[in-house]
C-alpha cells in the first residue's frame, strides 16, 4: 500500500510572527502595559535614545505613536500617518523623512505619548509613497485612504 504524500505548505511572503510577539501583546494588554526603550533617533525630539515609554494594547489612531513588530522580530516606535484599506499602515518617525509600511496585525499598542495629527502635506506625501509602493492599486483604494485619513 502506498503512503499518501503530505500536502504542500504554502510559502509565506513574510516570517510568521513569533511566540515573542504573543508574549509582548499579552504584556501590552496588562494594566501597567509594556515598557519599551527607544533605541534610535528617529523619534527625536519626542523620544530620545534610551528613554522609556509605556505601551498599552488597544486601538490606534492617525497621529498616535505606536509600537509594532518588524518582519525580523524587532520592535519599532513610529507615528501613524495613514491607515489604508486591508489593515495596511503608513508610519513615520518624527525625525525622519522616509515612510514605512506595516500591517495592523503587527501592532502591539499605542505609546503613552500625545497624539499629533500629520499635516496635510505629510498626509499627501504618505499617499504618494503608498501609491509608489503599489499599496493603492485602484482609485477606490485611494478614495478609501483619504476618507480614513480625515
Amino acid at each position: 500500500m502506498r503512503e499518501r504524500a503530505a500536502p504542500l505548505q504554502p510559502q509565506l511572503a513574510e516570517p510568521v510572527l513569533t511566540q515573542d510577539h504573543d508574549l509582548r501583546r499579552q504584556l501590552a494588554a496588562l494594566p501597567e502595559g509594556l515598557l519599551v526603550t527607544c533605541a534610535g533617533d528617529s523619534m527625536l525630539p519626542t523620544l530620545r535614545r534610551g528613554e522609556q515609554v509605556r505601551v498599552h494594547a488597544g486601538p490606534i489612531a492617525v497621529g498616535d505613536v505606536f509600537v509594532f513588530e518588524t518582519a525580523d522580530g524587532q520592535l519599532e516606535l513610529h507615528r501613524l500617518v495613514l491607515a489604508l484599506p486591508r489593515g495596511l499602515l503608513v508610519h513615520l518617525g518624527d525625525h525622519s523623512e522616509r515612510f514605512g509600511f506595516t500591517r495592523l496585525d503587527r501592532v502591539l499598542g499605542r505609546a503613552a505619548l500625545p497624539r499629533v495629527p500629520p499635516t496635510k502635506r505629510t498626509t499627501a506625501r504618505a499617499l504618494l509613497a503608498a501609491a509608489t509602493a503599489g499599496l493603492l492599486r485602484t482609485a477606490r483604494g485611494l478614495r478609501s485612504a483619504r476618507r480614513t485619513a480625515r
